[in-house]
Formats: C-alpha cells, structure tokens, sequence
C-alpha cells in the first residue's frame, strides 16, 4: 500500500504536527481572540487552523512540519495525503485506491501548506494508520 512514504516518516509528520498544535495552544492561552464581526464562523475558522502560530514569533514547530512535509517527494505527498483523508473519513481503509487518485487529483505546489494547516492533521494521520494497518 505504502510505496513512497513510510509509517517512520507520517508518524513523524504526526507528532511535529502535534507539536504545532500544542504550540497553538499555548498561544491562545496567551491571547484573547476578540470577534470585532460578531461572526462565530470567523472565529472558529481562526482557531482551526494554525494561521495564528505562523503570525507569533515563536512558531518553529510549524516551521519544522511544513520543512518536513516540503521536503517529502510529491509522490511520498500524494500519499501521505491519502492516509490524512482515510483517517479524516473521507475513505474507509478498504478505498486506497480512491484515496490516492483523490490525492492526485487534487494535488499542486500547494500540498504542503493545505497539510500543515490542519490542526487535526494528527489525529487524522495517527487515524489513518490505524485503519490501514495490515490484518
């Protein structure tokens, strides 16, 4: 199933992800996200993503996931994109296949920052292992 990249590589990718996320975290405990449009959808698109680490100073964990999944071959992305999308439920384990031409698909120079922008990419890699383990 996988041929580009290994368990090794996506649950590293899974944990500095989760680095992120905990950075993220600690961020917000520090600040006071105010809703100046009284749009609750703003505010939560904000929280969602890790859009407010990469706007502090202190956001090497961030820096560290997207160097790691940039430096990754498209392909070695391609699939590391499908086991997101397993584990996100878009595809049940048995739909590999689907997965991976779903990620080919959509695939573009933009691999890197619609990964690392997930603040559950985590739970859904860590997920999506799980599923595809062999029986």
């Amino acid at each position: 199933m996988l041929k580009e990249i290994s368990v090794d590589q996506i649950n590293e990718i899974a944990d500095l992800s989760n680095e992120a996320r905990d950075a993220q975290g600690r961020l917000l405990d520090k600040t006071q996200i105010v809703d100046q449009f009284d749009d609750a959808q703003l505010v939560q698109e904000e929280i969602g993503t890790f859009e407010t680490l990469d706007a502090s100073l202190n956001n090497e964990p961030l820096t560290r996931l997207k160097q790691t999944v940039d430096a990754l071959a498209p392909a070695a992305r391609r699939e590391l994109i499908a086991v997101m999308l397993i584990g996100r439920g878009d595809f049940a384990a048995g739909e590999w296949d689907k997965a991976l031409s779903q990620a080919e698909n959509t695939s573009n120079d933009s691999d890197t920052a619609r990964l690392t922008e997930k603040v559950l990419l985590h739970d859904y890699l860590k997920k999506g292992l799980y599923l595809l383990r062999p029986a």
